[in-house]
């Protein structure tokens, strides 16, 4: 989605319905603040993620590497965008 402002709503949202529980959805949180431009706030979602993601072992690795590569984006104030 590249409407950052409906996107950061839409993944509020999604995050609220997961109980702010669900590392993918911090992951999808932070990557609709990019895109607004909001970079602190893509920074501060994305630590959360990886944070989260750390204390779980059942996600393939690659995984792990591609959301610590989005946060690199995010502190050199570049949106992630896929493909």
């Amino acid at each position: 989605m590249r409407d950052g402002t409906r996107a950061v709503a839409e993944a509020t949202t999604a995050c609220r319905l997961s109980r702010w529980m669900d590392f993918y959805h911090f992951d999808t949180l932070a990557a609709a603040y990019a895109e607004a431009g909001r970079f602190e706030e893509a920074i501060r979602w994305q630590e959360a993620a990886i944070a989260r993601m750390d204390h779980l072992s059942t996600f393939p690795a690659e995984t792990a590497n591609d959301i610590r590569a989005r946060l690199r984006l995010y502190e050199h104030h570049q949106p992630f965008h896929e493909g």
